[in-house]
């Protein structure tokens, strides 16, 4: 039958006799039966209760400590702990220890919350047996550099060893999962070993300034923030992993590859100002969320073969970037493609809508095609100063300033001329398109002179009348004749 230390008096004398320990300059080690016998010995002292006011439970057997309970030897100076048969230590049980440089618990399988936090001098720890863990275990304990679990087959989890601003290496090769701000601003660490590990949580590495890679061959998921500020991240392998959450790897400065194959969603800001990223590979990816690469000044190919939507700011000032492949993408953002100077080839045949700014600064680009797109929203093409041909066969709708400056714009495709709402605005859509010289309609019954006389002209007054020509592209004759005498007529009057 177990005994327990439980009442505020017992405990009191086990502290006050623990304390008269540490007068030697000697480590105080514990063996196995110290505890019990540290109570033996203080249970006739006169101890002020006022010292320690905690409740513990320490569960012992014949004399060997198999559990340590809450607060056991919280803030105690002892330098040295020693339990060979204790299996379980309870929340903050060694919690403050301040003085604590080892500690050997071969049997132990479980560990608590809080319960070597803030150890300040503990450097190593080692737990062959230990199978799971509390949060907060090691938190804030800045001198522990190594850390050793062979069998810890549950999580990492939240807070385990954040602000441990010196720990250099883990190994967990058993370890299930790494929860939020597990290794959180761990600046010093280099080496993690968890190949089983199915998921990384929000923040759980973030700001650990040395880590250099990262290889998770099951992990299913990086969370929000997940590696966020690795400044020195070079690589990243991630075979299994189906989706990015928010900031996962924002700002990781010198991440160069990201090979992805499953992943499905990259959501807002995944590798945003990551500028040294130049290989991105993400063959099955539907989702590309608001500022996913934002910034990443050296990718030169983005290929989404399955991607269906692309969020707004997604590849701004990818100043480098000069091929896009989006086969199945039907949405593209404001400002995607914006300040992406030496973008020079896009493809999205099925994007029914470009928002304001898509390729705004795209100085490189030569030639559009967008033959399902209906709508243009303002400035899409703006300061395209090397576009020459526009092909968007399906958009009878424009935003303000859509080609303004497009100087050299030449041959435009369109549908036809909406009469359906007043555009006031159309005056500004070929601002500075000085070189117009073909305009296709697609959809000669979109042309009625009864309508669009007016936009017709607001549309086109800044192009020189002598160069323009319009082309009817119809297989119905009686279409073809009501859309040729629509335009001669509009055209005269222009």
């Amino acid at each position: 039958m177990g005994q327990y230390i439980t009442t505020d008096t017992e405990l009191s004398m086990v502290a006050d006799a623990l304390r008269s320990k540490t007068s030697s300059s000697k480590p105080l080690i514990f063996p196995d039966d110290f505890i019990y016998e540290i109570y033996e010995e203080a249970g006739g002292a006169d101890v002020d209760t006022r010292m320690v006011q905690r409740m513990i439970r320490s569960h012992y057997t014949n004399q060997y400590i198999t559990e340590l309970g809450p607060d056991a030897l919280c803030k105690l100076p002892i330098t040295a702990v020693s339990l060979k048969n204790c299996v379980t230590v309870q929340t903050a049980a060694f919690a403050q220890c301040s003085m604590l440089t080892d500690v050997h618990l071969p049997d132990c399988t479980y560990i608590s919350d809080y319960a070597f936090a803030s150890c300040a001098a503990l450097s190593s720890v080692e737990f062959p047996e230990l199978i799971s863990m509390g949060s907060s275990v090691f938190m804030d304990s800045p001198n522990l550099k190594y850390v050793n679990f062979p069998k810890l087959s549950g999580s990492i989890t939240y807070d385990a060893f954040r602000s441990c601003t010196s720990l250099e290496s883990v190994n967990a090769p058993l370890c299930s999962g790494i929860r939020p701000f597990a290794f959180s601003g761990c600046t010093m660490l280099s080496q993690i070993n968890a190949p089983q590990c199915e998921f990384i949580g929000y923040a759980a590495f973030m700001d650990c300034g040395q880590l250099t890679s990262a290889s998770f061959p099951v992990c299913s998921f990086v969370g929000q923030s997940g590696y966020k500020n690795c400044h020195n991240l070079e690589s990243v392998s991630f075979p299994s992993c189906t989706y990015i959450y928010e900031a996962g790897f924002c700002s990781c400065s010198k991440l160069r590859s990201a090979i992805f194959p499953l992943c499905s969603h990259i959501s807002r800001s995944a590798f945003y100002t990551c500028i040294n990223l130049s290989s991105i590979y993400f063959p099955i990816c539907e989702v590309v969320d608001n500022s996913a690469f934002y910034g990443c000044a050296n990718i030169t190919v983005a290929d989404f073969p399955l991607c269906s939507s692309i969020g707004y700011n997604a590849f701004i000032d990818c100043e480098n970037l000069m091929t896009a492949s989006f086969p199945e993408c039907t949405y593209i953002g404001a400002n995607v493609f914006q300040r992406c100077s030496k973008l020079s080839s896009i493809y999205a045949p099925k994007c029914v809508s470009l928002a304001d700014y898509t390729f705004e600064g795209c100085s490189s680009l030569t030639a559009a095609y967008f033959p399902s797109c209906s709508y243009v929203h303002g400035s899409a093409f703006k300061n395209c100063v090397n576009l020459k041909s526009v092909d968007l066969r399906a958009c009878d709708h424009f935003g303000y300033c859509v080609f303004e400056n497009c100087e050299r714009l030449e041959t435009l495709h369109l549908s036809g001329i909406n009469y359906s709402y007043s555009y006031s605005h159309y005056s500004s859509v070929l601002t500075g398109c000085t070189r117009l010289k073909s305009v296709y309609f697609h959809s000669s019954t979109m042309i009625s002179v009864r309508y669009v006389g007016e936009t017709f002209y607001k549309l086109f007054s800044g192009i020189p009348k002598n160069q323009l020509k319009f082309y009817v592209l119809s297989s119905l004759y009686s279409e073809y004749m009501s859309a040729y005498f629509s335009l001669r007529s509009m055209f005269l009057s222009f």
